[in-house]
């Protein structure tokens, strides 16, 4: 099955980034051009160059933005985690929007504690590593919602549904600039699958753009969603020279530690905890390990049938075949 590529953001997940975001733009904005890591090319320099479009666009959604008495609460005194635990939650249970009322207590608190977990696995940086219920002791936010989750949810609900508009309003505004991006992403599934870090296994049905988070790309729910500054987009003659990749990919597989994790991703795809438990590092070590990885283009992400709710990674074969290749050329022009 190919997944169907979307040329504008999805409405939920752009809403739900949009209302955090717009609130404490300079503070995300540096925090997305941390989250790119370390290029050869001048990271920096880019997103001073293009977030004159992501300033417009914040902007314009903020000129149409619905305020309600509850914005304060979710949207400053709750932490980044905690908003990426609602963020996630929802992603997965999209219903929810509509028809919280319905919904068993019991399954909002195992899917906060689910959603909890997809979040520390994703992450690097090791702010949050603990289980769900140890991390309330220490998050007045999260513990509330934990605590209350259909009051809060039924208010966090009706500010997402009064902000859609806002969102449509503000894309509408960028579209022509945005669609410059889009359309260097890629055009059909062939291009995605080519160009992006996904395994052509994983049984993705929907490709969306994002340019609230431009600098994060993630799966929940048989759903990517790319940042549009996620990609490198230089010119392909910059892009491609076989000897920086050559050396990128060197540098990449000559830690120890991320050997090891190559050799048990070519047996079978594994995710964050299981190389975690399997190598006795901490999760956010892991990551750090698996962001390295999948920026050289030698692991890609991917799912499992059993857990489509789960990121797992596994070998790039087509990348590490071209390694061999190409290092093979590069030493037979010397004998």
């Amino acid at each position: 099955m190919k997944p169907i590529i979307h040329n504008k953001p999805e409405w939920l997940c752009e809403t739900i980034a949009l209302l955090y975001i717009s609130r404490q733009r300079d503070e995300m904005v540096e925090l997305m051009i941390n989250l790119i890591g370390e290029r050869e090319w001048d990271v920096r320099e880019f997103m001073t160059r293009h977030e004159q479009l992501h300033k417009k666009y914040t902007n314009a959604f903020n000129k149409n933005r619905v305020s309600s008495e509850h914005d304060e609460f979710f949207f400053e005194e709750i932490p980044l985690v905690d908003y990426l635990v609602l963020t996630v939650m929802y992603l997965n249970n999209r219903d929810w929007v509509y028809d919280i009322d319905s919904t068993d207590v019991d399954e909002i608190r195992n899917a906060m504690k689910e959603s909890y977990r997809f979040i520390t696995d994703s992450m690097s940086n090791g702010s949050a590593c603990c289980e769900l219920e140890e991390y309330l002791d220490s998050s007045d936010g999260l513990n509330a919602i934990y605590n209350n989750p259909k009051e809060y949810l039924f208010a966090f609900n009706e500010i997402i549904r009064n902000n859609v508009p806002a969102m449509e309003n503000a894309w509408d505004e960028v579209r022509t600039e945005a669609q410059g991006f889009v359309a260097l992403s890629w055009n059909n599934s062939d291009e995605f699958y080519k160009k992006s870090n996904i395994d052509m296994k994983a049984p993705i049905k929907h490709v969306y753009p994002q340019l609230s988070i431009y600098t994060n790309a993630f799966i929940i729910n048989e759903t990517y969603y790319y940042g549009l500054f996620n990609a490198d987009i230089r010119p392909e003659e910059e892009r491609l020279d076989e000897k920086e990749r050559i050396v990128e990919t060197c540098k990449a597989i000559g830690d120890a530690t991320r050997a090891e994790i190559l050799l048990l991703l070519s047996e079978r795809p594994w995710y964050n905890r299981e190389l975690a438990a399997k190598l006795n590092l901490t999760p956010a070590t892991v990551m750090h390990h698996i962001d390295v990885l999948l920026a050289c283009g030698i692991a890609k992400m991917t799912t499992c049938d059993d857990n489509q709710k789960r990121i797992y990674y596994t070998i790039d074969s087509n990348h590490a075949k071209w390694l061999t290749t190409a290092l093979d050329r590069m030493f037979s022009k010397q004998v």
